[in-house]
């Protein structure tokens, strides 16, 4: 496929303005969706251009960092860019070699991170749900004692289970 182009031991995909649009990566996703490490996405080809461009990518495939390549520096489109979720935002005035792989290394380190974070929230969230699910079926009582106000916690159940109101005392 000849829009790719490989750096060092990374499959890095670039989109330029020059013969790629965004119809062929999107296509790539589905020949090669394991295969790539990073895309380096030109905010201007022919087919798509602006934030827009980054928005259909982000829609289709959320797992390759991506960083945004621009001719024009934009304050405005810098911000969007990077709260859509690419993982850096560059003009092409300022690309060098030595900049490229910083920008390259630190992206896939810093998207390997979040993507740590999100699977270890979504599974604490899934813990949590559990727990709540387990602790409605079995219906005991459960009451703790906050050590530092000296102040007793009880579970519905507990007022429940000695014909309590809920509101009518506290612990």
């Amino acid at each position: 496929i000849n829009f790719f182009k490989f750096i060092y031991d990374l499959r890095v995909i670039f989109f330029t303005d020059i013969s790629n649009n965004i119809t062929n990566l999107l296509i790539s996703f589905k020949i090669l969706p394991n295969n790539i490490d990073i895309i380096l996405l030109d905010l201007g080809l022919p087919d798509s251009s602006g934030y827009k461009t980054l928005q259909k990518i982000i829609e289709r495939n959320n797992s390759i960092p991506i960083i945004v390549l621009t001719g024009t520096q934009n304050n405005i489109i810098e911000n969007l860019v990077i709260k859509a979720g690419a993982q850096d935002y560059l003009t092409k005035e300022k690309l060098n070699p030595a900049l490229i792989t910083k920008l390259i290394n630190n992206a896939i380190i810093r998207f390997g991170i979040i993507n740590k974070f999100k699977e270890s929230n979504d599974e604490l969230i899934l813990k949590a749900k559990k727990q709540t699910e387990a602790l409605e079926l079995i219906s005991t009582g459960i009451w703790s004692m906050d050590l530092v106000s000296q102040k007793m916690i009880w579970s519905e159940e507990v007022f429940k289970i000695f014909k309590f109101q809920t509101d009518s005392l506290d612990p």
